[in-house]
């Protein structure tokens, strides 16, 4: 063990020991390792929350789409649902298709619709965007999709996280 004297206090106040071990460096490796798994750890971590993320706020946005739509068509809906019926004839699938490509801004691309960021880069993709109706004593709609984010690592499309969404609404008719 060797001890340095502070020239500033000789009598010993303020006296710093330092004690060196291992001169070789050997422990820094480790430390080394420990940090690069703690960093994986957290850039994993973030690309979870992204994902959690994009799912939610796509979820929170078509269900706004499908709430608008109610709202928009509820004179029609109204009417079916006195009369007990649990189809809606006059639905436009392309017209709510439109809604929400226009709300979510999306682009169409044939057979899936993407999301992109301001410089270009893909955010996420939909696909296989199905609108289905049920119920008895009310009108139910539910738009199921899959929806794929992009996991990314320095720029690079690693993987995607693929998730199978499906967002309700419902309208019941109050007499």
């Amino acid at each position: 063990m060797q001890r340095l004297i502070n020239p500033v206090f000789p009598n010993g106040i303020g006296r710093m020991e330092i004690s060196v071990k291992n001169k070789k460096g050997e422990g820094y490796i480790s430390t080394c390792v420990i940090i690069v798994i703690m960093c994986i750890l957290f850039l994993v971590f973030m690309s979870f929350v992204t994902v959690v993320n994009t799912v939610r706020i796509s979820k929170r946005n078509t269900k706004n789409v499908l709430d608008s739509f109610v709202a928009e068509n509820s004179i029609d809906i109204y009417n079916s649902v006195k009369v007990g019926q649990n189809t809606l004839y006059q639905f436009d699938e392309d017209k709510f298709k439109e809604k929400f490509i226009s709300y979510n801004e999306l682009t169409d691309c044939g057979s899936y619709l993407k999301a992109e960021t301001a410089d270009g880069a893909e955010k996420y993709r939909i696909k296989n965007l199905e609108i289905n109706f049920a119920g008895s004593t009310k009108l139910n709609l539910r738009v199921d999709y899959d929806i794929a984010v992009p996991l990314t690592f320095g720029g690079f499309d690693l993987i995607n996280a693929n998730i199978k969404v499906s967002v309700k609404t419902n309208f019941s008719a109050k007499f």
